[in-house]
């Protein structure tokens, strides 16, 4: 749907008009996380002091009549952190080589909501023109 409403808006208009998309639907009970990516960053996993990239190298919405997207299943366990952010964290670059260290030295002790006060203060500082957006999600068990 949304696809099609932005192919609408850029035949109607003297620009281009596209969107990323990038979506985790988690499942609680199984530890199942599915990700949806058209156009979007990689999103990273951290886990017991290791950096799991998923990425797709797709179009964003609105480019192509049909939707380019990809979708990655992957098993979270209980500890693990999934970071999504835009490109504007990143610089527009592929590779975000502070996010690995600004990780494993604070997501254990100071959480995940001030590891990602880090994260956005390091992608300020480094002076990208881009929007910045993040999300820092840890995964932890809920007793009752």
């Amino acid at each position: 749907m949304l696809n099609s409403f932005l192919q609408g808006r850029y035949a109607s208009s003297a620009y281009e008009c596209s969107a990323t998309l990038d979506l985790m639907e988690f499942d609680a009970l199984t530890g199942k996380a599915t990700f949806y990516k058209c156009g979007a960053a990689p999103t990273y996993v951290y886990r017991k002091g290791n950096l799991f990239k998923l990425r797709s190298r797709t179009m964003p919405l609105g480019i192509l009549g049909e939707i380019d997207a990809r979708v990655i299943d992957f098993e979270l366990d209980e500890g693990d952190v999934i970071v999504m952010m835009s490109d504007g964290v990143t610089g527009g670059k592929e590779e975000c080589p502070y996010l690995f260290d600004l990780l494993r030295q604070n997501i254990d002790g100071a959480g995940a909501e001030r590891t990602a006060d880090l994260i956005m203060k390091y992608a300020k500082a480094s002076g990208g023109e881009d929007d910045i957006s993040l999300a820092v999600i840890q995964v932890k068990k809920v007793e009752g």
